[in-house]
């Protein structure tokens, strides 16, 4: 409840929680997990959840707004164009219907002029070698503006749980120069955003004070619109398989995906069934591996993206890769599922191929457990494949010579984790571990970035 109550401090003051708890951190936000920490720890209350809701309604209200800031300034975008102004990004009309989504975007002055303004203190080598390889070939006024564009987007990048993940923030779905965050509207912040309303509603309503219905309303009107979007979204790749991706500027999916694209599975309604489904079986046969899922399907070199093992076309292995997992997102993959198929057997439908989505995520467990016996210290991410074996860290070590001793949220996903039964949880939801489960990790991962404070390299 402290890291909550620190986060609804952090909200109040300056309109989002922030990445890490310093003032150096006041033009870098930390992704909007707080509704989902507040939704579980009231459903842990039981009979006083309402009472939960209510107290944290001024927060989740100012958090609220605070996304919605300077919408009106989208009302005049010719229809035929997409456009974007701070957090809120608008795409071209399509069959008569325009629809509005959400984008990371940092407010962070930035002055090329200068270099070393409006760079990340903590990673200043890094950002202006990066600056200089976007800009190259280019000259004079061209030059400071993709240079100034290239800065927004990594800080951009920044505040979202992806740090530079080129898979999916890239034109080129490869390197850091061609970074183009601000121009994606991801999956699992549209899906975050459209959480974070209906539950400020939700608050709301429970609040009944001046102004409180007609706010909900509003905030409702939102979440159905953020649903349209999410159906956007959708990239269908087979009879049997699909997932869904970011857009672009103009709307269109960019195709690629990871393991947060799961995330619009904890707000009811917002993916239909049949697309669960599919969902669940991209997952399983393509980011599953024995030890927990793989960050994503790709392979970039970066922190962020899974780099699994390359194999031929008999599947022999042909060069070993760092089969990236991080023990957080696993965990609420294997909520999110878990959550899918708890709402699919109360509807009777079908829930096997969610549980068996969920029941990848407990294979962490003993990954953890191998992981820790032979390298003598909880990691922050895990090689999902051969556990005992150092995987790049990031800025928590890519080497095992620099490598953080400890990581938290690795800890929370274990204990969260560890004992669970899914099958036994969705045929008798009362008994579930989520609602307290579910609010450990995800309150961790509003103050997972405290312990990175000072060390912040990419690669």
């Amino acid at each position: 409840m402290r890291t909550i109550n620190n986060s609804a401090y952090h909200i109040m003051r300056w309109g989002e929680a922030l990445n890490f708890a310093t003032d150096a951190s006041l033009d870098r936000y930390h992704t909007p997990h707080f509704s989902l920490a507040v939704e579980a720890l009231a459903a842990a209350y039981g009979s006083q959840a309402d009472e939960v809701l209510v107290h944290y309604a001024p927060a989740l209200l100012r958090s609220s707004l605070s996304w919605l800031e300077g919408i009106d300034h989208l009302k005049n975008v010719p229809a035929n164009q997409g456009g974007a102004f701070k957090r809120v990004r608008i795409f071209p009309e399509r069959n008569g219907r325009r629809l509005r989504g959400f984008r990371n975007y940092s407010d962070a002055i930035i002055n090329i002029d200068e270099f070393y303004r409006g760079v990340r203190d903590e990673g200043v080598l890094e950002d202006i070698e990066t600056l200089e390889r976007s800009a190259q070939g280019l000259t004079g006024e061209a030059r400071i503006r993709r240079m100034e564009y290239t800065m927004r987007c990594i800080l951009a990048a920044c505040e979202t749980k992806k740090d530079f993940q080129p898979s999916t923030q890239s034109s080129d779905f490869l390197t850091l120069e061609n970074l183009r965050t601000i121009d994606l509207a991801p999956v699992m912040l549209q899906a975050l955003i459209a959480h974070k309303f209906a539950l400020t509603a939700k608050a709301l309503r429970l609040r009944r004070q001046d102004g409180d219905e007609p706010m909900a309303e509003y905030l409702e009107g939102w979440v159905q619109e953020l649903k349209e979007l999410i159906g956007t979204m959708w990239v269908d790749k087979s009879d049997t398989e699909g997932y869904l991706s970011d857009l672009d500027k103009n709307g269109n999916p960019t195709g690629a995906y990871d393991l947060t694209c799961c995330y619009p599975l904890f707000v009811p309604g917002m993916v239909p069934y049949d697309r669960q489904v599919k969902m669940a079986s991209t997952f399983v046969n393509h980011l599953a591996r024995p030890y927990g899922y793989l960050i994503s399907p790709a392979t970039t070199g970066q922190q962020w993206d899974g780099d699994p093992d390359k194999v031929d076309a008999r599947g022999n292995i042909i060069e070993f890769g760092d089969n990236r997992g991080w023990p957080g997102d696993i965990m609420l993959a294997g909520e999110a599922f878990l959550t899918a198929a708890i709402e699919a057997q109360k509807a009777g439908r079908d829930p096997e191929p969610l549980i068996q989505a969920a029941e990848v995520a407990l294979r962490v467990v003993p990954g953890i457990a191998i992981s820790l016996e032979e390298l003598k210290h909880f990691k922050e991410k895990l090689n999902v494949v051969r556990p005992a074996k150092f995987v790049n860290g990031g800025e928590y070590g890519r080497t095992e010579d620099e490598e953080q001793k400890g990581f938290g949220l690795t800890i929370a996903a274990q204990r969260s984790l560890a004992g669970r039964d899914f099958r036994h949880e969705v045929a008798n939801p009362q008994d579930s571990w989520r609602d307290f489960a579910f609010a450990r990790v995800s309150s961790g991962l509003l103050v997972a970035s405290n312990e990175r404070f000072g060390r912040r390299r990419r690669r």
